[in-house]
């Protein structure tokens, strides 16, 4: 099986880097991917074990089986096939998984939404501190809601007199942002404004009053799930009911309808992909605690489709496009202060037909409790004493004075950086195990002593990098690090020596494709 991935914390986090060089290989279009295509080109992700009470995420509430765990890393939410499921996973905060309200964090997942052909109802990444913790999930009465709710928001199939009503059906104290695959609702302005045109459980995606606009596709969008300003009634369906004995009584039954009011609401395409490999979609979420001065106001932001498997950013040619918000997360919505553990996750649902009954799975890539970490990677090229880089967030500091550039050329001397460092955690980082797919159009070099390159740590020590950490072919590089990361060591910078080979217009410079780390 092909996985793609470079750098790999063997503790509890996981990244990788391509850096190519003059050659971009987009792959063909493929009308047509299985879940298992997809599956062969998932990046690695962190072990789940059985989603028990000594795993770092444990089984939510459920309409039908358990969410399975596929090569040990892949958490499948639901499954082709499986029609109405619905399905939630939390992080386990007994066993220290958790956001910490006080301190920065940052989380990072691979998101696949089904094959090429149909999709799901969609997922939802959600925080929340529920009083019913792991059990929270939407209800319709007392059975569990799937469709356009999610597993998150309110249901309104069977009839809520207000907004609050419906609200109190959602995961309460929560924070969510949908992954919409399915859109449910009257585009029709003027139906919507009439309170004409819906019907209970499809018109969360209704032409959006508030804001005057349509949905028209997937769409990205957040909002309190627990919070009646949430939704917005839009009209109401009555029906005949007959009931009784032996003679049927005719009742009329009004059962009223609503829209979510979409926040940031961003369309964009889950699935299908153009190619098995651009189905993972990657997702960075931050935390930024609140101020003293405003407690209850903290900042998170979400960035979607920031990078793909093969590590190009955001561009035309991957067909996924970047969205990026950063807002104010109201805690006390959540019930919490600053300082109190918070409790993230995920839910899902599959509808009623065939046509939306898809795979959805998630692969966590770095998790924030634990350990927090920070990675970069970027080109200092030795003979023009310039850098190509796209962040100096993490970054030597005698690196960060040089002037930037986009490009190298023919023979220069280059030296490839890969900077990880260390801020907080309750665990220290164990040893990292650097793998590294080498770029094309470079030949990496090596010292007299047959080192290729070395490691520094923060403290001054540093160990070589002996050639024979190479493969056969020279394409990749394997090292293990000797040294754990903390509070005492926090950085690690792994350094790579090359020379940039010739291309065929030795006039041209050769363009250097980057990514940063998170």
């Amino acid at each position: 099986m092909k996985r793609l991935g470079v750098f790999v914390v063997t503790s509890i986090i996981a990244f990788f880097i391509l850096l190519d060089i003059n050659v971009i290989n987009v792959k063909a279009v493929v009308p047509y991917y299985s879940d298992s295509d997809a599956m062969s080109y998932a990046p690695y992700g962190i072990p789940l074990g059985n989603l028990d009470d000594n795993s770092l995420f444990v089984q939510g509430s459920h309409t039908s089986g358990n969410n399975s765990v596929i090569n040990g890393d892949a958490l499948q939410l639901t499954q082709k096939g499986q029609n109405n499921q619905v399905s939630s996973v939390w992080s386990n905060m007994d066993n220290n998984n958790y956001i910490d309200t006080g301190k920065k964090q940052t989380l990072s997942v691979w998101l696949y939404f089904g094959y090429s052909l149909y999709n799901s109802e969609g997922m939802a990444f959600v925080l929340q501190n529920d009083p019913n913790g792991t059990s929270a999930i939407a209800k319709n009465g007392n059975d569990i809601a799937g469709g356009e709710t999610i597993g998150v928001w309110g249901s309104d199939l069977k009839n809520k007199a207000t907004s609050t009503d419906l609200a109190n059906s959602a995961i309460q104290k929560s924070w969510a942002l949908e992954f919409d695959a399915n859109v449910n609702g009257d585009q029709d302005s003027n139906d919507i404004n009439n309170k004409t045109g819906g019907a209970p459980g499809g018109s969360f995606d209704s032409y959006q009053m508030k804001t005057m606009r349509g949905i028209h596709d997937q769409h990205l969008a957040w909002a309190y799930p627990g919070r009646p300003e949430t939704y917005t009634n839009v009209g109401s369906q009555t029906s005949t009911v007959w009931s009784g004995g032996l003679i049927s009584i005719p009742n009329q039954v009004t059962t009223n309808y609503y829209e979510m009011n979409h926040n940031d609401v961003e369309e964009t395409t889950l699935s299908p992909a153009a190619t098995a490999d651009l189905a993972w979609h990657h997702m960075v979420v931050t935390y930024t605690p609140p101020t003293d001065a405003d407690p209850n106001n903290a900042t998170l932001e979400y960035k979607y489709n920031d990078k793909t498997l093969a590590g190009y950013a955001q561009n035309l040619k991957t067909g996924q496009n970047l969205i990026s918000h950063s807002i104010n997360l109201n805690l006390s919505y959540l019930g919490v202060k600053k300082g109190d553990p918070l409790r993230f996750g995920f839910t899902a649902a599959n509808g009623v037909d065939d046509d939306h009954t898809e795979t959805n799975t998630v692969l966590f890539e770095s998790i924030p409790s634990l350990v927090d970490a920070d990675a970069n990677a970027y080109v200092v090229d030795k003979t023009d004493k310039t850098k190509v880089s796209s962040s100096t967030d993490v970054m030597d500091k005698t690196d960060k004075s040089l002037n930037d550039v986009t490009s190298v050329h023919p023979k220069d001397d280059l030296q490839f950086n890969y900077m990880l460092r260390y801020n907080s955690g309750k665990e220290a980082m164990k040893p990292v195990t650097a793998k590294v797919d080498l770029p094309t159009n470079v030949t990496i070099t090596s010292d007299g002593d047959g080192s290729i390159g070395k490691v520094i740590y923060s403290d001054g020590s540093y160990e070589n990098i002996p050639v024979t950490d190479l493969n056969d072919d020279k394409t990749v590089l394997t090292h293990v690090l000797s040294k754990g990361l903390s509070s005492s060591l926090s950085t690690a910078k792994v350094e790579l020596n090359a020379t940039a080979d010739a291309v065929p217009d030795a006039n041209s410079a050769l363009q250097v494709l980057y990514l940063t780390l998170v």
